[in-house]
């Protein structure tokens, strides 16, 4: 990689990661403006990518779609879990997305019907179920906590699984992966990613107390074996979610999904992994919940 791009990728990178942390830690208002922000354009993204191989997706209700998902969920978790329609209202979008196809005239209309759906099962859902990790309700709490520290770490282990899998990859890797979809990633590098995200979640689990919202109000938080076993699960879903972008782009023939991130390619090249380890870390997250 020559100098000037490695500039290039480092200070973009340091840009993205600092208004990212700041959206999520200011505060529920920034946290939701700037979820909205990626829904809308890593939504915009996919149909426009998708629209390449002849598909017409249905940008406007596909999009409005994404977003009133994201702010149902919201509504709903916000609210204390108190009433579930909130979460009946993007359904009356989805159904009017099979029905503007009747006037849309565009050839294929199931096939645009079913990208337009994709987009937003594919991202905008994922996304919303973040809502339930920063909104967390419990018996001796009176209505809900916005607690960044969850969904804070759950970025932060990913982006330590990358880190580490392209470092370990680049230093030992010999055996393939996944050559069909991803030529370069190697079983090295998987397993190098594995290890550290695991012990970065160590580190996570120390620093818990310390910083995040309910630690400071008493809350215990997850034992050491659950934050390992967090660490795992993600690095896991990381990687098959950017096994499953690649997919997506070698299917269409494309390289990267977009260039809004100089260095970095676009939105879906760098929330790929969250699309899949969001809701693999949800299920995880709840389970052990109600073990404890």
């Amino acid at each position: 990689m020559k100098i000037n791009n490695l500039t290039t990728r480092t200070l973009s990178g340091a840009v993205f990661v600092a208004i990212l942390v700041s959206g999520i830690i200011i505060g529920y208002e920034t946290y939701l403006l700037l979820m909205l922000i990626i829904i809308g354009l890593t939504l915009n993204e996919f149909f426009n990518i998708v629209k390449k191989s002849g598909v017409a997706p249905n940008f406007s209700l596909g999009l409005i779609a994404g977003l009133g998902t994201f702010i149902s969920f919201f509504v709903f978790a916000f609210g204390g879990y108190q009433d579930v329609v909130y979460l009946a209202f993007p359904l009356l979008i989805y159904i009017g997305i099979f029905i503007s196809e009747l006037f849309r005239n565009k050839s294929n209309p199931f096939t645009n019907v079913a990208m337009t759906l994709l987009g937003v099962f594919y991202i905008a859902i994922p996304f919303s179920i973040l809502n339930f990790l920063v909104f967390l309700q419990f018996s001796n709490l009176d209505g809900v906590i916005f607690d960044y520290y969850y969904i804070l770490a759950l970025f932060i282990l990913v982006w330590t699984n990358d880190t580490f899998a392209y470092l370990t990859g680049m230093a030992i890797g010999k055996h393939k992966f996944f050559e069909r979809i991803s030529p370069k990633k190697t079983w090295e590098g998987i397993i190098g990613g594995i290890v550290f995200t695991a012990g970065m979640s160590v580190a996570l689990f120390y620093l818990y107390p310390h910083v995040a919202p309910l630690g400071k109000l008493g809350f215990s938080g997850l034992t050491l074996q659950v934050w390992v076993g967090l660490g795992v699960v993600v690095s896991i879903f990381a990687d098959l979610g950017d096994l499953v972008e690649s997919m997506l782009k070698r299917s269409l023939g494309i390289k990267d999904s977009g260039n809004i991130i100089p260095g970095h390619g676009g939105m879906l090249d760098r929330f790929d992994a969250i699309l899949l380890a969001a809701p693999a870390a949800f299920v995880y997250l709840m389970f052990m919940f109600n073990q404890l």
